[in-house]
């Protein structure tokens, strides 16, 4: 037999070829999944707005406490630190009457979102504003996050 040894290239040659046809989509396809961001910004306001709702509201009704000392970040189970860390901004303010003369005020995290909050530009944090009607009492929510989420 006269073989020269071309058989060996042969077997290189489909090695590299099946290493570009396989690693370089997988290689691909982990950069686009893992290089994007995910904005979480306006569902966490509003996660954090479901939640104080919940503790405020018994019956259809705002309940009696929050009108006393009544400590929301606590009650609401919401971690102070998380809320303080200069990423969020939570305003709740609670009206009574026809005239609905402010009753009481509770504001948490960064006070400038309050005026951030309805600047458009990426950098700005997402806020969720909401009225809400129980009896006599008109609940207006603002609350604004700016903890952009980090890829996966």
């Amino acid at each position: 037999m006269n073989k020269k040894g071309y058989y060996r290239l042969l077997a290189a040659g489909l090695f590299l070829l099946m290493f570009v046809v396989i690693g370089v989509p997988v290689v691909v396809m982990n950069h686009l999944f893992y290089s994007n961001s995910v904005d979480v910004r306006v569902e966490k306001a509003e996660i954090i707005i479901d939640k104080i709702v919940e503790v405020m509201i018994e019956s259809g009704e705002l309940k009696d406490e929050v009108f006393g000392e009544f400590d929301l970040l606590e009650e609401a189970n919401l971690d102070v630190d998380s809320i303080n860390n200069g990423l969020n901004y939570i305003s709740v303010e609670i009206y009574e009457g026809q005239d609905f003369d402010s009753k009481k005020k509770f504001i948490y995290g960064n006070r400038a979102y309050s005026v951030e909050c309805f600047v458009e530009s990426e950098k700005f944090p997402r806020c969720v504003e909401k009225e809400f009607v129980f009896g006599k009492y008109k609940v207006n929510f603002l609350v604004g996050n700016n903890e952009i989420g980090k890829g996966l």
